[in-house]
């Protein structure tokens, strides 16, 4: 299981950097150039790419265009700034907030930007739903497979015993061959101990099982194939549990497909908040 995401980038506690006066940014008196004359910078180039692919709703295609622009321009607030957006629209808290602060630390290099960083780490990023944002196909924009039609089901033949199902699609986009073998799916379920510490299922104490309905997976039928993931108590673990308090609290299950992440969904939301998802499975650059 994927531990949460650290944080980078950390600003230094107490004041934040300072945000640039209009003194220092340009001088009493000079004359500021006409914008429309000026030609566009090269990081405004590589930042205008990412963006256009973003707004197609291509979030993996915009943040490799934002690594390839970061290797030439390593520290450009501008291009920190669109990895932190991304990141927001992904739904990825805690990466959007790391990059947001590293933002405020570029202090008045960041310009304008910087305003819009500082009220982000002051206020926090709201997390977004997964769910919202999909495409005619009920997929995420630019993937290749989704989850489709999620249900969850409560066995309560055991009261002493929690047990709980999720069954779902994995729906291949039209006309795409999938290689099976590039496909790795993680199902990862979280309890809630002692009504207020939230930690993944101990293997010791619970059971987490999956299958698929019609083995192998090849998604060449009809493009869709049935998961089903199931969490379990073990018996010899009611004394712990009743001890620890361990309760179930939901899921989170991540779609990768050729190490990128496709699709990504979670009971209740607020899990992505202290799980987010890698956006890669590959090693990332520092950023």
């Amino acid at each position: 299981m994927d531990t949460p995401t650290s944080n980078r980038s950390q600003t230094t506690a107490g004041r934040l950097p300072s945000a640039p006066s209009a003194s220092e940014r340009a001088p009493t008196g000079a004359a500021l150039p006409d914008e429309s004359t000026i030609a566009p910078s090269e990081v405004e180039i590589l930042v205008k790419r990412a963006t256009d692919i973003r707004d197609q709703g291509d979030m993996t295609g915009a943040l490799a265009s934002l690594r390839d622009a970061q290797k030439l321009f390593p520290d450009d607030p501008k291009i920190i700034a669109q990895f932190a957006t991304t990141y927001e629209q992904m739904g990825l808290v805690d990466k959007a907030l790391a990059q947001w602060k590293r933002v405020v630390e570029a202090g008045e290099k960041a310009g304008d930007l910087y305003g819009v960083a500082a009220e982000k780490v002051r206020t926090g990023v709201i997390p977004r739903d997964p769910a919202s944002g999909r495409d005619d196909e009920g997929l995420q924009p630019g993937s290749t497979l989704g989850i489709v039609d999620a249900a969850k089901n409560y066995d309560s033949s055991n009261p002493a015993v929690e047990k709980i199902s999720v069954r779902m699609g994995i729906k291949a986009r039209a006309n795409a061959v999938v290689n099976a073998s590039a496909v790795n799916i993680q199902a990862m379920f979280y309890d809630l101990v002692a009504n207020q510490e939230v930690e993944s299922t101990d293997p010791r104490t619970t059971s987490v099982t999956s299958e698929w309905l019609t083995p192998p997976p090849d998604w060449r039928e009809d493009g869709l194939e049935v998961l089903k993931v199931r969490y379990e108590q073990k018996p010899v673990a009611a004394a712990e549990n009743a001890v620890r308090e361990r309760k179930y609290l939901g899921y989170i299950i991540r779609v990768y497909y050729e190490n990128e992440l496709q699709d990504v969904i979670a009971e209740p939301v607020k899990l992505l908040q202290n799980f987010p998802p890698p956006v890669s499975l590959q090693k990332e650059i520092p950023q």
